[in-house]
């Protein structure tokens, strides 16, 4: 069992991981870009603060390097807020029809 999957934190990590990869999947492929996946994720990050944005986006979206948060964060921090932007994700995404 994964060391941190007590409050199944690995799984939420994951699960916004594969919404993320489908979406920019469907953005790369030009005539899937007004699919309703695709709105509901968009909707989804327009709907979370700033720092979640941020966060959601660099990381998963547009998967800049690596650390491309060490110029913004501790890593304690990054990765507290990390956890909470995916907690908000998740929480819109699967609120919305």
């Amino acid at each position: 069992m994964p060391k941190n999957s007590w409050n199944n934190s690995l799984q939420r990590y994951c699960e916004v991981k594969k919404i993320t990869e489908r979406y920019s999947e469907k953005v790369n492929n030009a005539e899937s870009n007004k699919s309703p996946s695709v709105r509901k994720v968009e909707k989804t990050i327009s709907l979370l603060d700033d720092p979640y944005r941020t966060v959601i986006k660099n990381t998963f979206i547009d998967c800049k390097n690596l650390y491309w948060w060490i110029d913004y964060y501790s890593k304690t921090t990054y990765y507290r807020i990390r956890n909470r932007a995916i907690n908000a994700f998740l929480m819109v995404y699967n609120t919305q029809q």
